[in-house]
């Protein structure tokens, strides 16, 4: 019992000093666990190698599986330290994070009408939400990509996984997520879904929050539109933002 309770201590210790230095949580675990009960093993197979007797084995046993708690807890510590502001600003989690996002909803329907759209992948909308701003980068290089065809190999249903990618920029800060919405929204493709899904759903977001410092923007997408440009939702939209005064 005693040894589970330390066993735990250092599981959470590891976890800390990992986290602070980008390494996920799972690994910490694994690497932990194997460690400990890896030593403790070998420390047994000593202690029965030497002829010990049993108290003999498990004292051997015990203190290996310290040593190897004590290797993990040097694992942890390894690599640079960065704030939770600094992890982020490295992309460390979240470029994993937006992706799984986006094959998630990619594999099926996406509906935006529901009001727990995001309860499949709750964890890692809350991880982008902490995320803030830099989730808005990562996001917006994503989905670009995705306009020029990249990365489209994974589903056949690409656009589903944009739509839920977009609802969520929706809900971070919103000068900075509108501003990669307008940049969508002037972003050309030869791909038929981004205007139709994608594109419409950015459409939907602005409309939602309704900044008036977007609508100087949104007209200049108006004044040079592209073979695919969603202008007459654009314009609504601007009509839509007007009306609010």
């Amino acid at each position: 019992m005693l040894e589970i309770i330390v066993l735990i201590l250092v599981c959470r210790k590891n976890i800390a000093n990992a986290r602070s230095r980008g390494q996920g949580k799972g690994l910490v675990i694994f690497y932990t666990l194997a460690l400990w009960f890896g030593a403790e093993i070998i420390g047994a197979f000593i202690g029965a190698f030497l002829g010990l007797s049993m108290l003999g084995v498990y004292f051997t046993a015990i203190v290996a599986a310290a040593i190897g708690g004590v290797v993990s807890n040097a694992v942890s510590k390894s690599g640079p330290v960065f704030e939770d502001k600094e992890i982020y600003s490295h992309g460390i989690q979240l470029a994993p994070v937006v992706r799984k996002v986006f094959i998630r909803f990619a594999n099926e329907d996406f509906d935006a009408n529901r009001n727990d759209w995001e309860s499949p992948v709750k964890s890692e909308f809350n991880e982008l939400l902490r995320g803030g701003n830099e989730s808005i980068r990562i996001i917006e290089e994503f989905l670009l990509q995705c306009a020029d065809g990249q990365g489209l190999d994974i589903s056949e249903h690409w656009w589903e996984g944009s739509r839920c990618l977009i609802k969520i920029l929706g809900r971070l800060p919103q000068r900075e997520a509108t501003k990669t919405l307008v940049r969508i929204l002037s972003k050309d493709s030869a791909l038929t879904e981004w205007f139709t899904y994608t594109q419409l759903e950015a459409v939907g977001e602005l409309g939602d929050i309704g900044l008036a410092e977007n609508v100087p923007a949104l007209r200049r997408i108006l004044n040079e539109p592209f073979q695919n440009s969603p202008t007459e939702e654009i314009e609504l939209l601007i009509n839509k933002i007007n009306s609010r005064g």
